[in-house]
């Protein structure tokens, strides 16, 4: 797993140093070429990242910035398009040029969540709006205001379990 220097201003990553975080993945749209539709995301406890069955490489280096990134506090909703922010700002890299797919990744945390794997928290009534946010770097401001009202909800459900086989979705 890539281990990242000091960036710039002399931070470092420290892995596993705020536990209580939830990275968000989008899990039920259609292929990328379709417009968003109204849908869902799972709010995934990091531990989930580091499952056997999610590629190490990849859920690792994700566990290491949702964890351990400098400005990560208790209680933080984190999306996949504020850490390739992150990573880029740490020193300029890419998911592509360190070889990470956390597409791939976000796809096997889903399935492990339907088998009751993981820790997430599913909140299935998000706008296509919302959804386009965490795709797209340019619409902080909306992430910010998504980010507010589900870090209100993770807080309601103190701490999510893993959902068991066969129990109704909701």
């Amino acid at each position: 797993m890539p281990r990242f220097g000091p960036n710039l201003f002399g931070e470092v990553l420290e892995p596993s140093r705020v536990s209580n975080v939830r990275l968000g993945i989008v899990t039920d749209q259609p292929v990328p070429a379709i417009p968003l539709v109204p849908g869902s995301i799972l709010l995934v406890a990091p531990p989930g990242l580091l499952h056997p069955k999610v590629r190490q490489l990849d859920g690792g280096l994700l566990y290491d910035l949702v964890t351990g990134h400098p400005s990560r506090t208790p209680g933080d909703v984190v999306f996949l398009a504020d850490l390739t922010q992150e990573l880029w700002a740490w020193d300029g890299s890419t998911w592509a040029a360190l070889g990470v797919d956390p597409a791939r990744v976000g796809d096997m945390i889903a399935l492990r969540y339907q088998h009751g794997d993981v820790d997430a928290l599913r909140i299935g009534d998000l706008t296509a709006d919302e959804l386009r946010a965490l795709d797209q770097l340019p619409m902080a401001a909306r992430r910010d205001e998504l980010r507010r009202r589900l870090r209100d909800r993770v807080a309601a459900h103190a701490t999510p379990r893993p959902r068991q086989p066969g129990a109704h979705r909701a």
